[in-house]
């Protein structure tokens, strides 16, 4: 481990709490990867088969798949967590158990060339939240360094690697709010976002909180923004956190029904797409926007993809969609310029992914969902590629790499 690295791990083992973690009314749990031992499949116990059920001349590359279990325990007994790398006939290239933590999440490779995973340290059953660090890989898929926000929570869902060396990461905290306004409680306890970006020494450069720029009555109708201490509410609950074309920051806001553009720089909000202060509008698509929505990525042309688990549409459906946006126009436009749904409709409460390949063809994994797990279609909609999971077991992104 480098110097910078174990600068930023004593940090941030400084004064750290543990946080819950839960997920929605269906009580499957949002869970996170964990650091093991690594190897080939001769080596140790083997992890759950991955069944290809489509394949049609797929891209070439890899999956990149991380198994959790819903209702584990934080000593999970019933099953065993793995970081997988598959090819298209869904053969291992590579696997490592995940022997200190609780299961596998936001396995991939990074802007800068790192493969990268997060390990749970911490968990419970009561709420979203967890506690860990990020594990880098080489291509060798030996470890390089770990990462932890400083001085709190380190979140599951999503950071960036950028080539410079800094890297971006999400927390969680919580304050004290008087939500009497809109029929809370007078001392009610709110979770906030969170941005840290680090330098390559470990030196905060850039922070960012929800609470600076949101109204908690911004959350959407299914939040509930009367729950008393011990609850907590967590109006906004980040997602994802990406880069612009335009070097800015894109934020998945799941509880706003929102993808936030940021300022890097400043900090200050440029745009909101969909939720209650939407500059957007949705004029051709028939579900209005997105629900509860995943992994907001920038494409290289502009347009934004993501994995709109649909938590709130009318009937809940699931789809990935991408929208052409005109940020010039008044208002500003999301155009449904591409999206998929499977035949027959899928509704997949929590997690997804949805990633662009270079072939234009999109990878999309469908988080709390066995089977399919991840599906590869073509730009007309054709499945080119499918792999299921056991069930009972899933995945909280599937991505696709050529290495």
């Amino acid at each position: 481990m480098d110097g910078a690295t174990e600068k930023l791990s004593r940090t941030a083992a400084t004064g750290k709490k543990r946080r819950a973690l839960g997920w929605l009314a269906l009580s499957f749990l949002l869970c996170s990867c964990g650091g093991g031992s690594g190897g080939d499949p001769s080596s140790q116990s083997s992890p759950p088969p991955v069944q290809v059920t489509v394949s049609n001349n797929p891209s070439p590359g890899f999956t990149y798949l991380a198994n959790y279990q819903a209702n584990f325990t934080p000593s999970p007994s019933t099953y065993t967590p793995y970081i997988m790398v598959v090819d298209n006939s869904g053969n291992l290239k590579f696997f490592q158990q995940i022997v200190n933590g609780l299961a596998g999440f936001d396995f991939k490779i990074q802007p800068n060339g790192a493969i990268s995973f997060y390990t749970a340290t911490s968990s419970a059953t009561s709420f979203y939240f967890i506690d860990g660090f990020i594990t880098t890989l080489d291509s060798n898929y030996q470890v390089t360094g770990t990462f932890r926000v400083p001085g709190a929570d380190t979140d599951a869902h999503d950071s960036v690697m950028l080539p410079n060396g800094n890297v971006i990461m999400l927390s969680y905290q919580d304050t004290v709010m008087d939500l009497t306004p809109f029929g809370g409680n007078p001392a009610a306890i709110v979770t906030d976002i969170h941005i840290v970006e680090i330098n390559s020494s470990g030196t905060v450069i850039f922070e960012w909180k929800g609470l600076d720029h949101f109204q908690v009555n911004e959350a959407a109708s299914d939040i509930n923004l009367q729950a008393a201490p011990p609850n907590k509410i967590d109006y906004a609950h980040a997602n994802s956190i990406a880069m612009t074309n335009d070097g800015n920051l894109l934020l998945s806001c799941r509880h706003l029904d929102a993808v936030v553009k940021i300022n890097s720089q400043t900090g200050d909000i440029i745009w909101r797409l969909g939720g209650k202060k939407s500059d957007f509008i949705f004029p051709d698509d028939p579900l209005g926007g997105p629900s509860h929505q995943h992994c907001a990525r920038m494409l290289a042309n502009g347009n934004l993809l993501m994995f709109d688990n649909g938590n709130l549409h009318n009937p809940p459906v699931s789809r990935a969609v991408e929208y052409q946006l005109n940020e010039t126009s008044s208002p500003k436009t999301a155009t449904l310029f591409w999206q998929f749904m499977n035949d027959p409709p899928i509704f997949s409460a929590a997690t997804g992914s949805a990633q662009r390949l270079a072939n234009g063809n999109t990878f999309i994994g469908w988080g709390v969902i066995s089977n399919p797990a991840a599906t590869e279609v073509a730009p007309d909609g054709t499945k080119v590629l499918e792999m299921a999971l056991p069930a009972g077991m899933f995945s909280y992104r599937a991505f696709k790499f050529d290495r």
